[in-house]
């Protein structure tokens, strides 16, 4: 499917249906905002909630019949994790990852997690801008990893 193709099929604009995305998320709550700040442009058809369902959901969902246009990771997730789902995904249908950057974990300078909601919405605008890059360029149809 050519760059062009991709854009319309994949068009963000109002006149048009949502973009179909997975979540992966270890905090409900985080999630649940995530998942509402994307709307109406961005749709989280399903949140899987730990590595090993995302390693047998994630395969199902991409051979369906409406797949993803993208796979989100959140920053609970390890680079073991994504490699290990991505690994379950292989030789199916190219899809973008998005993986956001770890920021507040445990001990870290950052601090502890902010609010749950302010969390979220701050982690859907960087998915946003992200997805809204990959869609204007006609790249969701790569295989490839994209820090949020």
């Amino acid at each position: 499917m050519s760059s062009r193709a991709l854009f319309r099929t994949y068009s963000t604009s109002a006149s048009h249906h949502p973009l179909s995305v997975v979540l992966c998320g270890r905090n409900q709550k985080v999630s649940s905002s995530v998942t509402a700040a994307l709307r109406p442009e961005y749709e989280v058809i399903q949140s899987i909630m730990s590595p090993e369902i995302g390693k047998t959901e994630l395969p199902s969902l991409l051979r369906g019949t409406a797949p993803p246009a993208a796979i989100i990771v959140g920053g609970g997730y390890t680079q073991d994790d994504l490699d290990s789902m991505r690994a379950a995904c292989k030789g199916l249908r190219p899809t973008a990852w998005l993986k956001v950057e770890q920021r507040y974990a445990p001990g870290s300078s950052s601090g502890h997690l902010p609010a749950f909601k302010d969390y979220g919405v701050e982690v859907a605008g960087r998915v946003r801008a992200c997805l809204d890059g990959l869609v204007e360029r006609g790249d969701l149809d790569r295989d490839q990893v994209q820090i949020v």
